[in-house]
């Protein structure tokens, strides 16, 4: 895996790059746990860290690739919406989990 550059003032604490991420709890995160402490800073210094309200979507199925996602706190339903638009809960992703890489790695869109 290349290692991605590093600017200078991501180094000054290794636990909080944004007030509210811990990268140790980030660590716990399956794709981070063996990526060095700047290297984690790095990827989370390029995020944006959002808040959703119960029930607000956070991205369609179908739709243009919305990135990957951290879920820090709460609760996310992935939903599939049937030809009926029955919808459809396929899993509950509770923290901390990476969720929407596979359409970040493909290119395609949302798959759920």
């Amino acid at each position: 895996m290349p290692r991605i550059p590093v600017a200078a003032d991501l180094r000054y604490n290794h636990r909080m790059t944004h007030p509210n991420i811990d990268l140790e709890r980030m660590r716990q995160v399956k794709h981070f746990r063996n990526l060095p402490l700047d290297d984690l800073a790095a990827i989370v210094a390029a995020g944006r860290v959002r808040r959703f309200e119960k029930g607000e979507t956070v991205f369609n199925e179908g739709g243009e690739c919305a990135g990957m996602h951290v879920l820090l706190q709460g609760r996310v339903d992935l939903c599939k919406i049937g030809p009926e638009g029955q919808l459809s809960i396929l899993n509950t992703l509770k923290p901390v989990i990476m969720f929407n890489e596979v359409a970040v790695l493909d290119g395609g869109p949302n798959p759920v």
